[in-house]
């Protein structure tokens, strides 16, 4: 499957991902509007090609064409590192007030409650991990056309580096996976202790973190 299909099918109800797939959609046409390397010259642009080096036109400073698709690409790379950077933030917060919770909670009643609040955040992170490889791999694959089109490579300090970038760095989110998972066992086998019976969506609802 290519990957805009897959990025496209994987948007259907959420938002974040609707976003990446738009974004991708953009990029995708201005990229169209650049000139191929093999697209053919008069003699003129052949004469300039010369003047400069071999490089094709798209390659010089005042191409508004290349201008264009670098800054919106970069817009890109500051939006994804804006939406990763809030959602980490957040994702902090809530983690502390479920842990502070799951330390107070004494009935079954509060302990079903806070369990299910852990599962909606263990998938809530299992998502942000999936939309940072989404982000990641859409940029790479942009790239990876700009230079096959083009046969010029993005000239931005920002994309030497990819995985550097914010969004990318998901050390935090995959740990903040394994704590949901723990703590949910721990919540799971309280709750059996006390006889209560676990609600639908606990243990058996979270899907394990593929280490691949």
């Amino acid at each position: 499957m290519k990957f805009g299909n897959l990025l496209r099918d994987s948007a259907e109800g959420l938002p974040e991902v609707q976003a990446l797939f738009a974004s991708y959609k953009v990029l995708k046409k201005r990229l169209k509007r650049l000139p191929e390397r093999s697209q053919p010259q008069d003699a003129q642009q052949a004469s300039e090609d010369n003047s400069s080096g071999g490089q094709p036109p798209a390659d010089a400073a005042g191409d508004q064409g290349e201008e264009q698709f670098v800054q919106t690409l970069l817009q890109d790379v500051a939006n994804f590192n804006d939406v990763f950077i809030e959602k980490e933030e957040d994702a902090v917060i809530v983690l502390r007030t479920l842990e502070e919770a799951a330390e107070a909670a004494v009935t079954a009643e509060a302990l079903q409650h806070v369990l299910k609040r852990y599962v909606d955040f263990h998938g809530e992170m299992l998502l942000l991990v999936h939309w940072s490889i989404l982000a990641y791999t859409g940029l790479v694959k942009i790239l990876k056309k700009h230079h096959k089109r083009t046969g010029l490579l993005v000239r931005a300090p920002q994309l030497q580096n990819l995985l550097g970038q914010p969004f990318c760095s998901t050390e935090l989110m995959t740990d903040f996976v394994h704590k949901a998972e723990l703590k949910v066992d721990e919540l799971a086998r309280r709750l059996q202790l006390d006889g209560a019976s676990l609600p639908a969506s606990s243990v058996s609802a979270v899907p394990p973190l593929d280490p691949s």
